[in-house]
């Protein structure tokens, strides 16, 4: 098959084109929104649309993720142009807002931030789009991810890593809210899942095992330093952040990597690179 991959310099998408193209798929990558004429040329099947400017949480409230609505729907343009008949997006737990309750495709949207009103307003209007121009469309809102190789440095895990590997307390906020972490090799296999079945829709991505972060950063300690006592704990009022996904029930997708074994593969990383 031919896809595009919007977003292929990204976290997700660096993994994702990796993934295609080990599988035998002819990837036209797109790291960033003006290469478009440039790196996609002649006719695709699917397009996965990873690209998002300010997911740094200092750009959460930033006007110009309005900007990231018009790429989404540019994207969709673009999947058309070039002969696309399925459109993948990937949206963010952020556009259902504050929740103490398990995230479902039926929870409440109240989107709290610019960036999860964004999320929210693409999704809806790319899935409008993609009607108009009789294109299959799917929506997947991510709760959480990590891995090894470029994700946000400000993010728990890889923050974590790093302060305890430059012999720095680590501070973790809260400790007993659980986070449903998703492999971003997991990640990759549910969207390239969602492409080969053709699965339409809106759907929670999410895991199967979610962790307390005060495991999942005593663990990261221990492996690290062998020591919990590395870790400088502030009170924090943390909201969970765990979903169930009906996406299993209408493809073959699971999640594989536990969150023990994604956890030492990061690591492992890390350390790998600062001993280059």
């Amino acid at each position: 098959m031919r896809c595009i991959v919007t977003g292929a310099a990204g976290f997700i998408g660096c993994h994702l084109v990796a993934m295609l193209r080990e599988r035998g798929w002819d990837v036209g990558a797109v790291p960033h929104r003006w290469q478009w004429l440039l790196n996609v040329q002649g006719q695709y099947d699917v397009c996965f649309s990873l690209g998002w400017e300010g997911t740094h949480k200092a750009d959460y409230d930033s006007l110009e993720q309005i900007e990231n609505v018009d790429a989404t729907l540019e994207a969709v343009e673009l999947a058309h142009r070039n002969g696309c008949t399925h459109f993948i997006g990937l949206g963010s737990q952020a556009e259902y807002g504050p929740s103490f309750q398990p995230l479902t495709e039926n929870s409440p949207l109240h989107p709290a931030t610019m960036y999860g009103r964004a999320k929210l307003a693409a999704g809806i209007l790319s899935e409008g789009l993609c009607k108009h121009l009789g294109i299959k469309h799917t929506w997947l809102r991510l709760l959480a991810t990590y891995g090894p190789d470029g994700d946000d440095p400000e993010h728990l895990i890889p923050a974590t890593i790093r302060r305890l590997m430059a012999g720095e307390k680590a501070i973790v906020y809260g400790g007993g809210q659980l986070h449903d972490y998703l492999y971003v090799t997991d990640v990759c296999e549910a969207l390239i899942a969602v492409a080969e079945a053709e699965t339409q829709g809106i759907y929670v991505l999410a895991g199967q095992w979610p962790w307390p972060v005060q495991q999942i950063a005593g663990y990261l300690a221990e492996a690290i330093v062998g020591d919990r006592q590395a870790l400088e704990w502030r009170e924090w009022a943390g909201m969970p952040l765990v979903g169930t996904s009906a996406l299993m029930n209408v493809n073959h997708w699971r999640p594989r990597v536990l969150i023990r074994d994604g956890l030492d593969r990061t690591i492992a990383w890390y350390k790998a690179e600062v001993k280059q």
